[in-house]
């Protein structure tokens, strides 16, 4: 009796613990959201959202909070780009904040931290949320893969207009 209680019990943990690895991302932003470009690197990933296959939010967010039926989320923007005949991965930055509504998939995006803030508190999540904005700031610091300050890249970046912008190449 007790073995077959326990066999139940196992067989209905092993089952949680297989929906949950499954089906976590849709679990936790609802039905057919992804969250794709996971790394072992907190700062050096290429996390993006997807829905049924399409980009939602591009790469690379840095941190994301589920409220209510809301996604709060911030990223760096990233580009491929071409410098010195070498193909390569760039993060720029330029902060961008998000806002998506899980129900309907609108997403509104924001170059202003002010103003995406203001908008939060309009929909009543400001003071729920909770980013870890200092990402930004400990992310752009590691000097030996920031591009910007580089002689060598120089021309690429008056090319891109990135002069006078921060900008680390992806490992």
């Amino acid at each position: 009796m007790i073995k077959r209680a326990l066999k139940i019990v196992l067989g209905i943990i092993c089952i949680y613990i297989a929906v949950v690895i499954i089906f976590s991302d849709e679990i936790n932003l609802g039905w057919g959201y992804e969250i794709r470009g996971w790394s072992t690197d907190k700062y050096y990933n290429r996390i993006h959202i997807v829905r049924h296959d399409k980009m939602v939010i591009k790469p690379a967010i840095k941190d994301y909070q589920v409220i209510n039926n809301y996604l709060v989320a911030f990223s760096i923007p990233t580009m491929e780009v071409k410098c010195q005949h070498n193909p390569m991965l760039i993060y720029i930055d330029k902060p961008v904040y998000h806002i998506l509504e899980l129900e309907n998939t609108k997403v509104m995006s924001f170059d202003n931290k002010q103003v995406f803030e203001e908008k939060l508190k309009v929909l009543s999540l400001f003071k729920d949320v909770v980013l870890d904005y200092n990402i930004l700031s400990r992310f752009f610091i590691n000097e030996y893969a920031r591009f910007d300050n580089k002689k060598e890249y120089s021309d690429c970046m008056k090319r891109l207009d990135l002069v006078g912008t921060r900008v680390i190449k992806y490992r």
